[in-house]
């Protein structure tokens, strides 16, 4: 996917990296089973997307924005223009007033 990525194998260098790890799993695994359960689905993909885009969009501390502004510059666009559907799907979209 991306020629410049190097993919090393081997051990943890902390366990405390492992906890992290760890949590973070446990955090993506509870909202994923969160999205399922409100939307009454088992699309697996459809809701890892936007759990991926909740995680990547949220403020953290740390950077002092989100981790999608620190990745790409800009804030995530959260419109129906970003989604999967093609134009004549956008177009033939009932809109309420």
């Amino acid at each position: 996917m991306w020629k410049d990525v190097i993919i090393v194998h081997g051990k943890l260098l902390h366990s405390q990296t492992q906890v992290s790890v760890e949590r973070i799993n446990q955090d993506i695994r509870n909202m994923l089973t969160a999205w399922m359960n409100d939307n009454n689905t088992n699309r697996l993909s459809v809701g890892l997307l936007c759990v991926q885009l909740t995680k990547n969009s949220t403020y953290h501390e740390g950077i002092r924005q989100n981790p999608y502004e620190a990745m790409f510059g800009v804030k995530p666009k959260r419109c129906i223009e970003s989604s999967s559907l093609n134009n004549d799907q956008i177009a033939n979209i009932e809109k309420e007033e």
